[in-house]
């Protein structure tokens, strides 16, 4: 919500991050978008396993009070307008991994007509994937990759492009 993102903020950083580093889970991304809508926030987590979410939830299994819990609820639900969860799966045959850090992610949300989600794919991999590496070999971009949503949001196709810095945005097009 308007005039509460610091606050959401304060709380993934002082009471999310280290809960989830003490639940083992290996590494957890918040992104804040800094165009558009503000404060829109993404959060990624891998996931290995669907199993993973069976029982107690992460924050639980951190040792985290029912108290601390909620407090962090109430957080959040005065903090969050909307939200929507989904599940992507990479398509490794389509990465363009990062050397380099690349803390400026541009992420396209695609929804192809159905039945058209082949097609689409096929138009990354002959089309637009070649002219990503050479984007990575003249330094225009840090990384590119693609994922497929399932649960949640089905038949979503997105792809992230990855930037050294937000200076590297005035090269324009790196088609």
């Amino acid at each position: 919500k308007p005039g509460r993102g610091d606050e959401w903020s304060k709380a993934i950083k002082d009471t999310v991050t280290p809960a989830l580093r003490k639940a083992g889970i290996s590494w957890y991304t918040v992104s804040e978008q800094i165009f558009g809508d503000r404060p829109v926030f993404t959060t990624i987590r891998p996931l290995e396993k669907f199993a993973e979410l069976d029982g107690p939830g992460a924050l639980e299994r951190a040792g985290l009070s029912e108290k601390q819990r909620d407090a962090f609820n109430a957080v959040a639900d005065d903090s969050i307008v909307s939200q929507k969860r989904f599940i992507a799966s990479n398509l490794t045959e389509f990465a363009v991994p990062a050397t380099g850090p690349a803390p400026i992610q541009v992420q396209l949300v695609l929804r192809p007509n159905p039945g058209q989600g082949a097609a689409l794919q096929a138009l990354l991999r002959t089309e637009v994937l070649p002219l990503m590496r050479q984007a990575k070999q003249a330094g225009k971009i840090a990384s590119w990759g693609v994922a497929t949503t399932g649960q949640g949001n089905p038949g979503l196709t997105v792809t992230s492009t990855g930037y050294a810095n937000l200076a590297a945005l005035d090269a324009g097009n790196v088609l």
